[in-house]
C-alpha cells in the first residue's frame, strides 16, 4: 500500500516547498490516498526517538500504525518532521534491528545481470 508522508510543491521556476504536516493530511484526504499515521506530535525537545525504534508499533499500543509483517520483530521505524521556518526538516529514522534484518537480505538476494540484449 501506498502512504503518503511528504507533499512538495514545486512552482515554474523550480523553487520547492513542502505543505505543512496538516496540509499533507488534508491534501492526502482530498485525493482518496492514505498518510502515515501520526504516532506522536508535540516539541522537539520532548521526544524520545528510542521510544520508536526497534519497536512493532502495533503491539505498543499504537493501534493506527501500518504493520510491516505479522512475523516482523519491529517496524521499518518513522519520520520525523521538525516544522519551523517555511521548510520543515524530515528525517527518515530507520530501527537498527530493521537494518540488520534488510542487511542479511539483501546479502543473500541474487544478482541478476541485465545485458540490455534482448535475446526473444
Amino acid at each position: 500500500a501506498v502512504y503518503i508522508y511528504r507533499v512538495l510543491v514545486v512552482n515554474d521556476q523550480g523553487v520547492a516547498c513542502d505543505l505543512s504536516w496538516d496540509a499533507v493530511k488534508e491534501f492526502a484526504t482530498s485525493i482518496g490516498i492514505p498518510h502515515v499515521p501520526e504516532l506522536w506530535r508535540g516539541r522537539k525537545r520532548d521526544i524520545m526517538i528510542d521510544r520508536f525504534l526497534d519497536t512493532n508499533y502495533r503491539k505498543d499500543g499504537f493501534v493506527d500504525a501500518v504493520p510491516l509483517a505479522e512475523d516482523s520483530p519491529c517496524d521499518e521505524g518513522v519520520v520525523i518532521r521538525i516544522e519551523s521556518g517555511m521548510q520543515p526538516s524530515i528525517f527518515k529514522c530507520k530501527s537498527p534491528v530493521f537494518l540488520q534484518l534488510e542487511t542479511k537480505l539483501l546479502d543473500t538476494a541474487e544478482i541478476l545481470e541485465y545485458t540490455g540484449v534482448d535475446e526473444s
